[in-house]
């Protein structure tokens, strides 16, 4: 199974984050423009894991098979169901665990951190947050509850860094990537 490199996972947020930006401009709130970038990167890492010869399924928000996260990539293997002869996905590994969260709440980013915290520890996690959350006193908070992730993490931790929905007129598509531990 391919590792996505810290350059490559910068591309791919990019790319998302750029085609995001362009197809959301009539969204009528910042939490449609969200959800827009969420299905763009959904889309990317799609693309990126469709030629592995294992059966790798990307669930995200607002898609049927959506699977705990905001993005879950995980590998599966076909079985077929107890009933019926219809193939259901059985998950044997968990790739990419993913959450985006825009709001620049700290009871809001927790939720989805300790999503992040309870999942598998041998998977590759990401955290998608508002730029607002560089400036040092919010990013001294998002550093310690990070590291107390990362030290319970043998997969690797990323936190990246995008510019809010309501940004996105007056922004480019750059994306600051932060992984941890020192990645």
């Amino acid at each position: 199974m391919r590792k996505i490199g810290r350059d490559e996972l910068r591309k791919l947020l990019e790319d998302a984050l750029g085609q995001a930006m362009r197809s959301a401009n009539d969204a009528p709130d910042n939490q449609s423009k969200s959800a827009k970038f969420v299905e763009c990167l959904t889309n990317k890492f799609r693309d990126y894991y469709s030629t592995d010869d294992l059966i790798v399924r990307v669930a995200s928000k607002g898609n049927p098979r959506e699977f705990l996260h905001d993005i879950s990539i995980c590998q599966v293997e076909e079985i077929s169901g107890p009933v019926n002869e219809v193939e259901i996905d059985r998950v044997v590994s968990v790739l990419w665990q993913i959450e985006v969260e825009m709001s620049d709440t700290g009871s809001e980013a927790m939720h989805d951190l300790n999503k992040l915290r309870a999942g598998a520890v041998d998977s590759d996690k990401m955290f998608v947050v508002s730029k607002s959350w560089s400036d040092t006193t919010n990013l001294t908070w998002l550093t310690e509850q990070v590291l107390g992730i990362a030290e319970h993490q043998t997969g690797r931790l990323f936190v990246a860094f995008i510019a809010h929905p309501a940004d996105w007129g007056d922004s480019d598509a750059s994306v600051d990537l932060l992984g941890y531990p020192y990645i």
